[in-house]
C-alpha cells in the first residue's frame, strides 16, 4: 500500500505521495484532490463554530475518499520522469484502466495499444513532455494510409487522447496536445436492411438450423449480437407476456484466451428494457423452451440462457457472424450484416408506428440517435414524397 498524506495548498487539498521511477528513484508525487477547504476564521483566536467545525471534518472527509482513489490509481505503477516516452505512459493508462472498463472493452485497447500505438511511439522515442498535436495528426495521418479505416484510426486517437488527458491531470503535463490535433473525418456507415419479405424469408430459412434464435430475436426484437445470447429464459415472463434485456454475451480475452463473455452491463443504461411478447411470440418461445428441455446437456453452465446449441453449450459470437454470412449465400439473398437486422426491424417500426416506438425498441437514451441512424429512406418512400409535393404543386 503506498502511504500518503493531505497538505493544504491555495485553499485546495492536495494528496501526497511517493513512487518509484523506473531506475528506483522516489519521487514525489502532488496530486490536487479537487476538494476546497473551508474557509478560517478571520479572528485569530476566535473559537470554531459547531457548523465550522462539521464543514471542515465533512471536506476532510470528501478529500480522503478522493485521495484514495487517486493513490489507488497508481498502486503497482512507476512514476512518469523527463525521460518518460509517451508510448510507456499510455500503456500504464490501459493498465490502469483495466478494472473501470469491460473486459471487451479492455481486450480491445490492447490489441490496439501493442499492433499499432505502442510500437510506432516506441520506434520515435517521443517523450510525453515533448508531444504536440502535430505528432498526433502524424500518426492518424500515417495509419490511415497504411489502410486502417478513418473509424478505426479515430478510436485509437481516443486512446492517446485519453492518456494524455490522465497525464493533464496527474500534472505531468499542462496541457493536452491531442485537444488541437485535428481527426481524421469519419465516413457514415451504409446500413443495408431487409424489406418485410425478405424478413420473412429469413426466418424460414433459418428455422431449424444452428442460429434460429439468435435470427428471430434480432429480427423480431432489434437485438443486437451480444443481446440475443446473453437473454436467459428467466428474463422472460409468460404470465406477465414480457422479455427483458438484461445481459449479455460477447467474444473476449480472459487470461490469454479468447472465449464467451457474460455480463449484465450492457452498452447502456438505457439498453435495459422490456418488451411485450403477443400470442405468437410467446407459443413460439414456449415450443424452444419445451424443445430444449429434451436436450442431452453436457454441461449446465448455460441451462438459463435461450441461445445453446443441442448439448447445452452457448451459442458462440463469432459462428453467428459466419453461419448468418453463410445462410445467405447459401439461398443466395442479398447479403447483409447480422447487426442489420437490427437495423431493419428498427427501421419498419419508425415507418409502421413512430419514432418514438423505435427509440424504446433500439434502447436509445437520445430520440434524436434513433433518428439519425434509422431514417432509411428507400425509393417508394421518395415517390409518395413526389407524389405529395406533385399535389401541392399541382403539377
Amino acid at each position: 500500500m503506498i502511504k500518503w498524506s493531505l497538505q493544504e495548498n491555495r485553499g485546495i487539498y492536495h494528496v501526497s505521495f511517493r513512487i518509484k521511477d523506473r531506475e528506483g528513484k522516489s519521487r514525489q508525487k502532488l496530486l490536487s484532490t479537487g476538494v476546497h477547504t473551508e474557509k478560517r476564521s478571520e479572528a485569530e483566536g476566535k473559537p470554531k463554530s459547531r457548523a465550522q467545525i462539521e464543514a471542515e471534518d465533512k471536506a476532510r472527509a470528501k478529500a480522503r475518499a478522493k485521495a484514495e482513489e487517486i493513490v489507488s490509481k497508481w498502486e503497482g505503477l512507476i512514476a512518469v520522469t523527463d525521460n518518460d516516452l509517451l508510448c510507456d505512459y499510455i500503456k500504464d493508462w490501459v493498465e490502469r484502466n483495466k478494472p473501470r472498463v469491460q473486459i471487451t472493452t479492455y481486450d480491445g485497447y490492447i490489441h490496439m495499444l501493442n499492433k499499432y500505438i505502442y510500437p510506432y511511439f516506441k520506434n520515435l522515442r517521443l517523450k510525453v513532455q515533448d508531444v504536440k498535436p502535430r505528432d498526433i495528426e502524424k500518426y492518424c495521418n500515417d495509419k490511415k494510409a497504411g489502410g486502417l479505416s478513418s473509424n478505426t484510426v479515430n478510436k485509437h486517437y481516443s486512446i492517446i487522447r485519453s492518456a494524455l488527458w490522465d497525464a493533464v491531470k496527474n500534472e505531468i503535463i499542462r496541457t493536452n496536445p491531442a485537444d488541437l490535433a485535428d481527426k481524421l473525418k469519419t465516413v457514415k456507415a451504409k446500413h443495408e436492411i431487409y424489406k418485410p419479405k425478405e424478413i420473412q424469408e429469413l426466418l424460414k430459412i433459418s428455422k431449424g438450423t444452428a442460429i434460429e434464435l439468435p435470427v428471430f430475436l434480432a429480427a423480431v426484437f432489434g437485438l443486437r449480437r451480444s443481446e440475443a445470447l446473453g437473454l436467459q429464459w428467466s428474463a422472460i415472463d409468460f404470465d406477465e407476456m414480457t422479455l427483458t434485456i438484461c445481459n449479455k454475451v460477447t467474444r473476449g480475452k480472459v487470461d490469454g484466451h479468447i472465449t464467451e463473455v457474460a455480463s449484465d452491463t450492457l452498452k447502456t443504461e438505457s439498453s435495459n428494457r422490456t418488451y411485450m411478447l403477443n400470442e405468437a411470440v410467446s407459443n413460439y418461445l414456449k415450443s424452444v423452451k419445451m424443445r430444449q428441455e429434451r436436450y442431452v446437456r453436457i454441461t449446465n453452465k448455460y441451462i438459463d440462457y435461450v441461445c445453446v446449441n443441442e448439448i447445452g453449450e452457448i451459442i458462440k459470437p463469432d459462428y453467428v457472424t459466419h453461419a448468418f454470412n453463410d445462410l445467405l449465400a447459401e439461398h443466395k439473398m442479398k447479403h447483409i450484416r447480422f447487426h442489420d437486422l437490427r437495423h431493419s426491424c428498427i427501421d419498419l417500426v419508425r415507418k409502421k408506428c413512430n419514432l418514438k416506438l423505435a427509440q424504446d425498441y433500439a434502447g436509445h437514451a437520445d430520440i434524436s440517435t434513433t433518428g439519425n441512424i434509422y431514417s432509411h429512406t428507400d425509393l417508394e418512400e421518395k415517390l409518395e414524397g413526389t407524389d405529395k409535393l406533385t399535389e401541392l404543386f399541382q403539377v
